[in-house]
């Protein structure tokens, strides 16, 4: 850019080298006829004292002379060509080009900060990239943890149902004492019955009643107590095993829950659900998926 903004000095210089070139080549064109002039006067007064010059020397220094005027010539047409490509444009002023050239210069500028700017977001969203990855690696390993999903197996056992949601344990079935044989009848404050059918079986749908209040899981060091105290004290360890509905806000609950059956040597399976489904139905006293 530094050299299209000095183009006018240019060729103001080399305006001011035609001139002085063309004036030296005067001069020196004037001093070679006043010196040819003085020689053509000796030549016509004869200093006897003077030796005169030879029609042979007179010869060379008109040789000379032409010699001389023609690369001045040639020095001056060189330098009008080159002059007439260093020109300005035709119609635009010296202002104009002045004004082009620091356009020229300031968007120049503008493009090289811009390139900046551009390579130091690159290398942001380059380490924001980064830590995003690296925030959601942390996040899977969190989120991701080792449970045991029971296989199914054929029990000769009866089931007692309890639901794990929001923290707390709602205990299905009723755990007031020791029973018989046959599955035990469910707890009316908590849950309500619809019987039905499921593909030709006779089954009977549960579902939480909307007044019905859970028992918070108590911590591992805490005295157990409520229906869940009832429900590790009642349960038949050799006739009954647990049947959990886990919810999915509530692992943390049921891994509680599930330590302090172990513990008692209850027998236990479970069955995920997502918030919002409803308890899967009951088949020949165990729970069926619709």
């Amino acid at each position: 850019m530094a050299r299209q903004r000095n183009t006018g000095d240019d060729s103001l210089e080399l305006l001011l080298d035609t001139i002085c070139n063309m004036f030296g080549g005067i001069v020196l064109i004037a001093i070679l006829l006043a010196v040819l002039s003085q020689q053509s006067g000796r030549q016509a007064r004869p200093d006897p004292k003077t030796p005169q010059a030879t029609e042979q020397e007179v010869k060379e220094q008109t040789a000379r002379l032409a010699f001389l005027s023609n690369e001045l010539v040639r020095v001056e047409q060189a330098l009008e060509a080159q002059n007439k490509k260093a020109a300005p444009v035709p119609g635009v002023t010296a202002e104009e080009l002045d004004r082009i050239r620091s356009e020229i210069e300031r968007l120049g500028i503008a493009c090289e900060t811009e390139r900046q700017r551009q390579k130091t977001l690159d290398s942001e969203i380059d380490r924001l990239t980064k830590e995003i990855a690296e925030m959601n690696s942390r996040r899977t390993a969190m989120q991701t943890r080792n449970v045991r999903v029971p296989s199914a197996k054929s029990v000769d056992k009866r089931t007692v149902f309890a639901v794990v949601k929001g923290g707390s344990l709602y205990v299905l079935s009723d755990m007031s004492g020791s029973h018989g044989p046959g599955m035990r009848p469910f707890n009316p404050a908590i849950c309500t019955e619809r019987r039905g059918t499921v593909s030709g079986t006779r089954a009977l749908q549960l579902a939480l009643r909307a007044d019905a209040v859970g028992q918070p899981v108590p911590a591992a060091n805490e005295a157990v107590s409520g229906p869940f105290g009832e429900l590790l004290a009642h349960t038949d360890v050799q006739q009954e095993l647990v049947s959990l509905i886990v919810y999915a806000d509530s692992f943390a609950a049921f891994n509680r829950i599930k330590d302090r059956l172990v513990a008692k040597g209850i027998g236990y399976n479970w069955r995920p659900l997502k918030d919002g489904d409803a308890i899967p139905p009951i088949v020949d006293g165990k729970p069926e998926e619709l």
